[in-house]
Parts: C-alpha cells; structure tokens; sequence
C-alpha cells in the first residue's frame, strides 16, 4: 500500500511512539505486535520490538544470581521466566525494573541512530517515523514508570478472552438479545500483576484492547487503532465506543469525592437504554445536582467529606469500642 499523505497523520506528524503490550501468560501476543507493525509500515513508520525477557539472563548475571531453567520445554521456560523477572524486581528492590531496562534499550537505539546520522550530543534525541514495542508490560508500577519517562506518547494494552488462552476456563455463550453495560472510571484496587486491560495501564484512555489475538479481528482493530490515533478524518465509533463515552460523560456528573463513575446501558443493537453514575440519591427519588441560588445540594462535593469514608471510620471506632468492652469485662 502507498504511504499516506502527510496531513492523514494528525497533529504529530512523524513523531516517536512507544507501546507497550499488556496481557496474560500464554496470551499469542506476537500475532498482534506482527499486525501493529505491519500497519505502521503503512504510515512510513520503522518498528523496533523490545522482549524485556531478552534481558533477564544478563541481568541475572549482573545482579549474582544462579537462577537457571529446569528444562527446555515451553511449561519449564514459562516458569523461568516468572521466576526470573520476580528474582530480578526482589534484588534490585525495585518493581518497575523492566521498565526501565526498556527505556535503557530505547536510549541505546536512539544513541546508535543518532550516531549514525553525525549527531554529536549526550542528549537522547527521539527518532522520528519510528515506533517502539515493549513486550510485555506486567505490573502497574513498570506501567507508571514508562508514562513518566514518555508522557503523552501512547501506552496500549492488548487484552484477551480467557477463551482465547490455551487450557482456559471456556466462557459461556451468553443471549445475543441480552443488555449490554459499558462502565468508565471503575478502578481496580490490588497488587501484583495487572489485569488485561487494568486502567492503571494506560492514561486518560489512550488504550486499546483487543478482545481475542488468537481470533481474526484482530487485525482489523490493530487498523483502526492506528488510523484514529494517526487521525482519520471518516472513521465513526462503533456502538461500544460510543456507549463509552456516554458512560465517560455520565461520570462527569458525579461528585463523590473518593471516584467517579459513569456506566451507560445498550441493547443489542447499540441504542442506548439508560446512563447513570455513582452520587448521593436525593430523597424522593433522583440525584443532587449541583447547587443554584435556590436548590441547594448535599453532595460529597459540597459538604466536603466522603460519606462513605466517614461511615467507615465510625464503624470501625464501634468496632474498636466493643472489643474494647469486651476485653474489659474479661479482665473484670
């Protein structure tokens, strides 16, 4: 295919792009770094693909450990490799390691290139028209630590059905009629790995996720992606993208003071049924809006406190108080 015209490419045109691919153990992720690739060539971009495990028996070394695989066998390297990259993040004492030899590797590319084009300066110069691809991103904080170092560049997950997985749990197949809900701003809270397609991964909703890389749309959503982040002019949103923002703008409503939440109900047609979000419900039934000369409001906004971090702290004072009693009366 031809490359595309300059001004298809957005406000940034031949700028730098780093993605990084987020998804669980077994997951055929090479098939959607193989179609992301071939997608920018498209737009006249190079890709340089980063195996962050690629690292691992060097860093290895380097930090005195002995750790080897127990076999050649795909189940014994697996568990190299999760044994490794735990060994690795507990000697340096640090969980955004990988992150960090990705970036280290970055920094070597764009040094080489530079060097090769006659630049002459310890400034790391991002190379333009081309786009880097870090393999595989696996906790939050290694997601937190390439947001820092890049910015607005662009952080993508790659996520996939357990169905997809080899010797997952099947999913069962639901009623084609049945309503489907679209949710914004839901955070999971909890450590270790991230969850396929956990908004810790990716900011301000620059994500896409890709709902089975072992299937064969895969391809067509790795095309999409890059044509709206590259600026199509003709593309319009696909039902679910568009429940996604009435639920973004639903969240917008809320006030509570600890998260926002905004969810939007379809059918199966991709009309839309109802939106809502997490406020305080009004008495007589419906929501607090925000306060006028003559309507006041009671929202978490405007008294200031989290109700529910408040009913927290007061149960948990009830709490301490009878065990309180009751160690009392023991002693008694």
């Amino acid at each position: 295919m031809a490359q595309q015209d300059p001004e298809y490419l957005g406000y940034y045109p031949g700028a730098e792009l780093v993605f990084a691919i987020v998804c669980p153990l077994g997951t055929p992720y090479k098939r959607v770094v193989e179609a992301l690739g071939n997608h920018l060539r498209q737009f006249g971009y190079k890709t340089v693909k980063i195996q962050v495990s690629d690292y691992f028996d060097d860093l290895l070394v380097q930090l005195g450990s002995d750790l080897k695989a127990d076999g050649d066998d795909p189940q014994a390297i697996a568990r190299h490799k999760i044994a490794a990259g735990n060994n690795i993040r507990q000697l340096t004492h640090k969980n955004d390691i990988m992150a960090r030899v990705a970036a280290g590797a970055i920094a070597d590319r764009r040094n080489e290139e530079n060097k090769a084009l006659g630049r002459k300066s310890r400034r790391s110069f991002p190379l333009t028209n081309t786009a880097y691809i870090i393999s595989t991103v696996r906790r939050p904080e290694e997601a937190t630590t390439l947001r820092r170092i890049y910015r607005k560049r662009v952080l993508p997950s790659w996520r996939q059905r357990f169905a997809g997985r080899p010797g997952a749990l099947p999913v069962r197949d639901g009623n084609p009629r049945r309503r489907r809900r679209a949710t914004h701003g839901d955070r999971r809270q909890g450590e270790g790995e991230l969850r396929p397609g956990d908004p810790r991964c990716v900011p301000d909703g620059r994500r896409l996720s890709v709902s089975d890389p072992a299937g064969s749309d895969y391809a067509d959503q790795s095309s999409r992606f890059l044509n709206l982040l590259f600026g199509c002019p003709t593309l319009t949103p696909t039902p679910q993208e568009q429940a996604m923002f009435m639920a973004y703008a639903a969240s917008l409503r809320s006030g509570d003071l600890s998260r926002q939440v905004g969810a939007a109900i379809i059918d199966s047609h991709g009309d839309l049924i109802s939106v809502g979000c997490n406020e305080a419900p009004k008495y007589g039934a419906g929501l607090y809006d925000p306060p006028t000369a003559h309507t006041p409001s009671h929202r978490d906004i405007e008294l200031g406190d989290d109700s529910n971090e408040l009913e927290k702290e007061a149960m948990a004072d009830r709490i301490v108080q009878d065990l309180g009693g009751g160690v009392e009366r023991m002693e008694s």
